[in-house]
Order: structure tokens, then C-alpha cells, then sequence
């Protein structure tokens, strides 16, 4: 029986924020597209850090098409890949399903534990109360009134920009076993 508070090690990500959520190479595809706005295959070998082959590179990213994750666009010869969303926007989207899944699931001990994390650290738990009273006021209503499913927020940028594409809230999009994929899924 494990002890009282014992994570469960393999059923927790071990890395913080999109490297929690996708692959080594996944996220360095992501990463460069977000800086260059668009590019081919030939473009993200060139401008990423990856030691990948260009065939590895070229899977990847057609993974990442299929996930919804990028879109691409022939231009002559080549397809030119562009992230679907920011960074900002996709990172939200993630957490806020993640959060949806976690109350569905636990319900008021997800909540509970939530708080219990906050409040070992004072400046977090300062950022919670700050947003609530400023959801409150917003609202008029006194109860905190956050993006709804399918609304951005204000710095997510472009209108429509993080908000879930149909037919993909709450559901998931299995990985290979291929480099730079992990073997778990990833909400999208």
C-alpha cells in the first residue's frame, strides 16, 4: 500500500508545461514553426537544434498535421507547415482540459487539493485570489466567471484564436512509438 501523499511516479509527468504533453521533437518542431510562422520540412531541419534526418522530421510533422496541431499548404513542390495556434493559445486550451477532466473526475478533492498546492506557495495563491476578484467584478455577478469553453482570452491574440476546433473538446489523439513521440496521448 503506498504511503499517504505518494505520488505515483509513472502516472505523473516528469517535465513542466508542453514538454509534459509532447515529445522532444514534437515540441522542437512546435517551437521552431512558432518562431519562423511558417516553413517546410527543408526549413525546420535548418533553423531547429534537431540532430533528426530530414524524413524523421518530414513523419513528425505530419503527425503534428494529423493531431490538428499544424496545418499545412502546398506551394509548388513543397508543403509549408504553420502552427494552428500560438503558443499561449495552445498551452491554455491544454490546461483548461486537463482541469475540465481533473473536476469531471475528482470533483471537490481535485478543488481541495488544487488549494492545498496553492497554499504552499504565498505568491500563487495571491495570483488565484487576484484573478477571482477580478472575474467577480467583471461579472457583476460576485461568482468568478472565466472563459467559457470555446471563448479565448484576451491575450490568447486573434479572435477565434484557442478556441477548440469541432469535434475535438475533450478528446485525444493517440501517439506512435516513433522518435520525438511519446506513448501516451495528448488532449487536443
Amino acid at each position: 500500500m503506498p504511503q499517504k501523499d505518494a505520488p505515483y511516479k509513472k502516472d505523473i509527468p516528469s517535465r513542466d508545461g508542453l514538454a509534459g504533453i509532447l515529445g522532444p521533437l514534437e515540441l522542437e518542431i512546435m517551437n521552431t514553426l512558432w518562431r519562423l510562422g511558417t516553413g517546410t520540412v527543408g526549413d525546420v531541419v535548418d533553423h531547429s537544434g534537431t540532430q533528426d534526418s530530414y524524413t524523421t522530421v518530414k513523419t513528425v510533422m505530419e503527425r503534428l498535421v494529423k493531431k490538428h496541431l499544424l496545418k499545412r499548404r502546398r506551394e509548388g513542390k513543397a508543403y509549408v507547415y504553420e502552427p494552428v495556434e500560438s503558443r499561449d493559445a495552445l498551452e491554455a486550451r491544454i490546461s483548461r482540459q486537463m482541469i475540465d477532466n481533473l473536476l469531471r473526475g475528482f470533483g471537490s478533492k481535485a478543488i481541495s487539493q488544487f488549494a492545498g498546492v496553492l497554499r504552499e506557495d504565498p505568491r500563487r495563491l495571491q495570483e488565484l485570489r487576484n484573478l477571482l476578484e477580478g472575474m467577480a467584478q467583471d461579472d457583476g455577478s460576485g461568482l468568478p466567471c472565466g472563459p467559457k469553453p470555446g471563448e479565448g482570452t484576451p491575450s490568447e491574440g486573434t479572435p477565434g484564436e484557442g478556441t477548440p476546433r469541432e469535434g475535438t473538446h475533450g478528446e485525444t489523439a493517440s501517439r506512435g512509438n516513433k522518435r520525438g513521440d511519446k506513448n501516451d496521448s495528448v488532449p487536443v
